[in-house]
């Protein structure tokens, strides 16, 4: 059984309308990505006389929040860097979820849209300038074999 590390995790992330098509690889900013997770959304199915609860899956699944960070780099353009990718959040009705894709190495694919709910750049006394960004899936979520 082969084992994965950090240097085996690829990040890509559409890219904003009006900078550079396609996707951008950003993770040569990111040092800390929450879990990738699924959820079957779950409703009670049990009924009086039960001693324990019972949960029936209701057909639809969701993507979980996740933060994602790293260490700040301010020469970072709307082409790649996480300032120009993360800092206009989805605040809108009309935003457009951006495709992202996670390779955790040997063909394991995380795919989703996502949308950018939160972005900070935090500062601290004696430490290095970090950002994080909170982002959510919307729509299918899935685990494939290959980047498409």
């Amino acid at each position: 059984m082969s084992k994965y590390g950090s240097s085996s995790v690829a990040i890509y992330i559409e890219n904003l309308p009006g900078t550079s098509t396609g996707s951008v690889n950003i993770s040569q900013y990111v040092d800390e990505l929450g879990g990738l997770k699924i959820t079957s959304i779950m409703e009670p199915s049990h009924s009086f006389g039960d001693s324990w609860e019972e949960q029936t899956p209701v057909g639809m699944s969701r993507g979980e929040p996740f933060d994602i960070g790293g260490l700040y780099d301010n020469t970072a353009s709307s082409d790649g860097g996480p300032h120009g990718v993360f800092k206009d959040i989805d605040n809108g009705t009309t935003d457009d979820g951006r495709g992202m894709v996670v390779n955790f190495g040997g063909g394991a694919f995380w795919h989703s849209d996502v949308r950018v709910a939160s972005y900070e750049v935090l500062g601290a006394n004696g430490k290095l300038t970090r950002w994080r960004a909170n982002l959510i899936p919307t729509g299918t979520v899935s685990w494939t074999t290959s980047t498409s």
